[in-house]
């Protein structure tokens, strides 16, 4: 017999809009039915799956005022639940700034703070990352651009993700309207990679409790450098027993760095030049994959381990 169902809070810093999305865009496809995709896996280990939108809603001492939950009726929309909830585990999405101590998350705050900041892992991550700089409003840009050995640069600002704020040009033209910023070296990926990615592409890790148990190549639409879903880039997913050993024994020493977090989720961004590998950035709150992208169980995989992981989590709370 089951005992009490346990609940994963899933932290986002924003409600949805005023018919219930939080990806309302038709790109969104797979944000929109991952939640459903990783709400019937947790059910399936006893585990009630909710979200927590915006921090006015919290009440102190881990308890919220109300939570959203997936509408059934409505594919992808979330219906707010007006009663008290205490959620035993949070993967916070947004950025929870009111902590009081009785929250548990299942990814630290040291890590979040690493994963929300590129410059700083640019000093962990020293030796495998590109060449990196921080620019700020009081810096000289172009003197700070040509610290970097490529024509080409990719600049970025610290703790946005899905490509957002990016720009890639040349250095001696570069325009660029919001700091602090990171700037770094480009890592020219047309060569592609054997059976996995024909041209420019980057390869995502996903990392869970330490080990790694999905692949995902992204490649940019045509004329594009970003290869971000959001940004219009394509996606297919691959088994890790399919990835070059080069590239896992890299992984694996950026994994043994992060193990001081303690068990985590995150992932590991990788392009390939055509001779190295060179890992590009770490995500700390990845987006989740969807059933329907998947072609040989690999999503279904990672599902499976992904709960697994969560109902180790909320063993160790008890």
């Amino acid at each position: 017999m089951k005992g009490k169902m346990k609940t994963l809070g899933i932290y986002y810093g924003r409600l949805p809009n005023g018919d219930g999305y939080l990806y309302p865009k038709p790109a969104d496809r797979q944000f929109r039915e991952c939640a459903t995709d990783l709400e019937k896996t947790l059910l399936a280990r006893n585990i009630a799956l909710v979200y927590l939108c915006g921090k006015d809603s919290y009440l102190g001492l881990g308890e919220y005022s109300s939570y959203w939950q997936i509408d059934q009726y409505t594919a992808g929309a979330y219906r707010e639940v007006t009663k008290t909830i205490k959620p035993d585990l949070i993967f916070d999405k947004g950025h929870i700034d009111y902590d009081d101590g009785y929250l548990h998350f299942f990814n630290c705050h040291e890590l979040a703070r690493l994963g929300r900041n590129k410059y700083t892992q640019s000093h962990v991550f020293y030796d495998f990352i590109p060449k990196t700089v921080l620019i700020t409003k009081h810096d000289n840009l172009a003197e700070k651009l040509q610290l970097l050995p490529s024509q080409i640069i990719v600049v970025k600002p610290l703790g946005k993700n899905g490509g957002r704020g990016v720009v890639v040009g040349n250095k001696e033209n570069i325009t660029v309207t919001e700091f602090p910023v990171i700037a770094q070296e480009f890592i020219e990926s047309s060569p592609g990679v054997a059976n996995l990615a024909d041209g420019r592409h980057d390869l995502r890790l996903y990392v869970v409790g330490g080990e790694v148990v999905l692949s995902s190549v992204r490649q940019p639409k045509p004329g594009s450098f970003l290869s971000n879903t959001s940004q219009g880039g394509e996606i297919k997913f691959a088994s890790p027993e399919d990835l070059d050993a080069a590239l896992l024994n890299t992984a694996q020493k950026l994994i043994a760095k992060l193990e001081k977090y303690g068990d985590s989720f995150y992932s590991l961004d990788f392009m390939f030049d055509g001779t190295k590998w060179w890992f590009i950035e770490m995500n700390d709150r990845p987006g989740f994959p969807a059933l329907f992208q998947d072609e040989n169980g690999e999503v279904k995989f990672f599902y499976e381990k992904f709960a697994q992981f969560i109902e180790k989590q909320l063993g160790v709370l008890g």
